[in-house]
């Protein structure tokens, strides 16, 4: 044997990666998309919550924010600007309703509970919130069927 000199080293084979695949830039727009979906439909609580004015501020401050959650995303791809400009209106229904609900919450009369009979600018201030939240989840929604269809 010679001094110094050493057997070759067995190399193992490469473990495999679990790392997940990378993301193209289209797939990552729809992914934060999907994500400023997720969060304007979580926005409103649960069904039986009790409506309060502090409910409804917090409701109007999360609404509010669809625009730079938008912005935050990165501009989309050529192919997705159709859907960025869906996006768009209907980050403009969520601002709308947030600000009926925001004006909502200043309504004091409409939590009053000896009222003896509803309060009709709070009740239409609610069914303005309403509309605005519904009129965004249903264009974010259409926007993200597209997206999947094309994408």
């Amino acid at each position: 044997a010679v001094l110094g000199a050493s057997a070759p080293a067995s190399q193992a084979p490469p473990a495999p990666s679990t790392a997940p695949e990378s993301l193209t830039r289209s797939e990552r727009w729809l992914n934060g998309l999907t994500s400023l979906n997720t969060k304007m439909n979580h926005a409103l609580g649960p069904d039986n919550s009790v409506v309060t004015p502090a409910s409804l501020r917090v409701e109007a401050r999360q609404l509010r924010r669809c625009p730079a959650e938008l912005a935050g995303i990165g501009p989309p791809t050529s192919g997705q600007r159709p859907l960025y400009q869906m996006a768009r209106q209907a980050c403009a229904g969520f601002v709308q309703g947030a600000r009926c609900y925001a004006a909502a919450s200043r309504d004091s009369a409409g939590f009053d509970p000896t009222a003896t009979k509803p309060q009709p600018r709070f009740n239409r201030l609610l069914r303005c919130g309403d509309a605005g939240f519904n009129k965004g989840t249903d264009v974010l929604s259409n926007a993200l069927s597209n997206g999947s269809a094309e994408g």
